[in-house]
Order: structure tokens, then sequence, then C-alpha cells
């Protein structure tokens, strides 16, 4: 089935249970701004989680390629804690996005499809999701994409 004529919400056969909105490009997506900052303080926290072990000390001869590495992984397993803990949250193609020098967008809705632009989000999770990135006073908002 081509991607033009795929249906927007399709099963993940990857995560039972999960959706996995596909559609065309997007343009405009709606979410919080991950600046750098936040990206360093969940690295520690995600190479303890796939490591089982303390980051090394900064002082470590090999301390900046792990927390480099970790920096990517954020990127990745971020979004998952998120929907993990926050189930009713749309679970979009396109999770984090680099977003100019401003750092990571992290995409909880997108204008992809009219189901993706007009999902309702619960103020409890936005307002949860905040908190748990510590994010201050941000809000999401919507910001355009290049293509």
């Amino acid at each position: 089935m081509s991607a033009a004529t795929t249906p927007p919400r399709e099963q993940s056969a990857n995560c039972p249970g999960w959706n996995i909105i596909v559609g065309g490009p997007a343009t405009h997506v709606y979410g919080f701004l991950l600046n750098q900052e936040c990206i360093h303080h969940w690295a520690p926290i995600i190479y303890e989680e796939i490591h089982r072990a303390k980051m090394p000390s900064a002082t470590s001869k090999n301390f900046q390629s792990k927390f480099r590495a970790s920096c990517s992984m954020v990127t990745l397993m971020l979004p998952l804690k998120i929907y993990r803990e926050f189930p009713s949250v749309l679970r979009l193609w396109r999770r984090l996005i680099l977003f100019y020098d401003e750092g990571y967008l992290l995409v909880l809705k997108d204008n992809r499809t009219t189901a993706t632009r007009t999902a309702e989000l619960d103020p409890d999770d936005l307002e949860g999701i905040r908190r748990k990135l510590n994010l201050g006073s941000q809000r999401p908002k919507w910001h355009r994409i290049p293509l």
C-alpha cells in the first residue's frame, strides 16, 4: 500500500496497543522546545538506565565520548519515556526534531493530518510533561518547520 493510500492511523506491529500516526509531511508542529541544558540534564539519567551504572565523572578519560553518546540517546529515549508516562499523548512518527540552533522540539501534534492537527491534549498531561522536563514557565506552541 503506498503512502498516499495508507490510512493516517495504523497499529504498530512492534508495540501492540500503540497507534503511530503516519501521513504526509508536516509543516508545523506543536510542542515543547528542549534546549541543550535539558538534553544535558537527561544524558546521565539515560546513561544509567541503559548501562545500569553511573556515568563516569567529568574528570575521567572517556567522559566526553560517553556524554556525547548519551546526549544522542536522549533524543531517542526521552520521547519514549514521555509516551510511557503520559499514554494519552499521540505517538507521532517524528517525535523529537532538531530545531535550528535552539535545540529539539518534542512534538505533541502536527499538521500532517486533520487527526493530528486537531487532537485534544489533556492540560494535566501538558503540565506533567512540562514539570518532568523542568521547562519552567514554557508552554507548548506551534512552530513552523523547514521541509
